[in-house]
């Protein structure tokens, strides 16, 4: 047998959490491109230089178990951003940006929120309302 009885998705999880920090803790090369993100129980940590934002909210979203959304025409300019240990409902105040939204659902019996999906472009911001029918 090849498997290793001990390897779980919860032990991969926190392998890949544990090297994801200590790629944060390591200082970057000055002049090139860098983008390491953690997500950790809702709380995110991003080092990013000279990254499209799509790039590093694609990263977050998916290292956060979210949908990513691309709504409308997306900024091509480059973004350098530190965050660390911001709660991931806070993101949109680290990212400061008309064309980005965070959809977040609300659990009615404990009280708690969690994301549910990013969202970014020129049309990021408009939530599709429902219909109404068209008179008869």
């Amino acid at each position: 047998s090849t498997e290793d009885e001990n390897v779980t998705a919860e032990t991969m999880a926190q392998d890949q959490a544990q090297a994801d920090g200590e790629k944060l803790a390591r200082e970057a090369p000055k002049d090139l491109p860098v983008l390491d993100v953690v997500v950790r129980d809702g709380v995110v940590s991003i080092r990013a230089r000279k990254q499209m934002a799509a790039a590093v909210l694609l990263e977050v979203a998916s290292k956060a178990g979210m949908g990513f959304e691309t709504r409308g025409d997306l900024d091509p300019s480059m973004i350098d951003i530190d965050v660390r240990s911001m709660p991931i409902e806070q993101l949109p105040v680290a990212f400061a940006r008309p064309d980005f939204a965070l959809l977040m659902r609300r659990n009615l019996a404990t009280g708690g929120t969690r994301g549910v999906a990013v969202l970014l472009g020129s049309d990021a911001s408009r939530l599709k309302r429902p219909q109404a029918p068209a008179p008869k």
